[in-house]
């Protein structure tokens, strides 16, 4: 966040060299299909006639600015068109969610959201690929402390435009992605998004089934993960288990992974998607052999799956990127 202050002088410099994208008409219109999509999923924001500008910049960020009534998407140009787009659409949702209260303004919230919001716009105009291979570099053989990471505050002070970036702890990117994730193996995208609209965790979670309560919990690290079969139906339980244990992969719960990806497989031993998370949560339990074995028994049900093979093949290599 910049004071009037910081801002007037950033103003200054700009003006001066007043900077533009390449392929500026391109990102322009991913701004506005960006902005779309944030008041579908968030509601418009309490200021819509505010218009928006994109600047290319050194850093990522965005800036209310009042005397021209419009905000200012400061975005880091480095890396190519679709790392652009994925900044653009970060900082959209700050601006569509900018003057909102609730738990949109405890920092891990509001990032994760932005990161998650971001990534989702991109699945929608294409971008899919580029995502996957960019969550995939977010898995880790550590275990997230959540706790921790709903206690990280924001390092930015009033003013501050020249810094070249923002001093979040190691990995607090990458770890938020992890979270969302995991809550939205859970929860699916539309109650994982409402998060931005929720006063509380409480008012969230409120119409959730216990089961998913617990689950939700677990994954935020207020209690420990139970794998209890309370439902005596197979199929609710085959996709409560499928959703917990990949959740609980996402945050590095392994051994528990593991437990809920195995009742998820023999509720329904057809399932191939099932048999690919329960091998790579053995993978990263260091249960190897295993997680090759399981990974063949998924190809034997669907043999032409690409991600599988690519994965067993990652597997012979000892390759534990996967």
């Amino acid at each position: 966040m910049l004071s009037q202050y910081g801002l007037m002088a950033f103003l200054k410099a700009f003006k001066k060299s007043e900077p533009q994208f390449k392929n500026e008409e391109f990102f322009h219109d991913y701004a506005v299909a960006g902005y779309s999509h944030c008041c579908d999923w968030l509601g418009k924001p309490p200021d819509p006639e505010w218009t928006f500008k994109l600047i290319p910049w050194h850093r990522s960020m965005c800036a209310r600015d009042s005397l021209n009534h419009r905000y200012l998407l400061m975005i880091c140009d480095s890396d190519g068109s679709e790392a652009i787009c994925r900044r653009i659409g970060h900082e959209m949702y700050h601006r569509v969610t900018w003057r909102r209260s609730g738990l949109r303004s405890q920092l891990w919230t509001n990032e994760m959201l932005a990161c998650a919001v971001s990534d989702h716009i991109m699945n929608l105009h294409g971008m899919e690929n580029y995502v996957h291979a960019a969550e995939q570099v977010c898995v880790s053989s550590n275990k997230l402390d959540t706790v921790r990471l709903r206690n990280i505050h924001s390092p930015r002070r009033l003013g501050e435009i020249t810094r070249t970036s923002t001093s979040y702890p190691q990995d607090f990117g990458r770890d938020l992605i992890r979270l969302a994730n995991a809550l939205m193996a859970l929860c699916g995208w539309e109650s994982f998004v409402a998060l931005g609209t929720k006063p509380t965790l409480a008012d969230w979670m409120c119409e959730m089934s216990p089961q998913l309560q617990h689950a939700v919990n677990a994954v935020l690290g207020f209690e420990e993960p139970k794998m209890e079969l309370i439902s005596a139906d197979l199929e609710a339980q085959f996709l409560h288990y499928k959703t917990f244990g990949r959740a609980l992969y996402w945050i590095g719960e392994f051994h528990y992974a593991v437990e809920g990806l195995q009742i998820a497989r023999d509720r329904r031993p057809s399932d191939a998607e099932t048999h690919l998370y329960l091998a790579n949560a053995l993978w990263y339990a260091n249960r190897r052999q295993e997680a090759m074995h399981t990974l063949r028994r998924g190809l034997k049900i669907v043999p032409s799956s690409q991600e599988m093979q690519h994965t067993l093949n990652d597997y012979a290599r000892g390759d534990g990127d996967i």
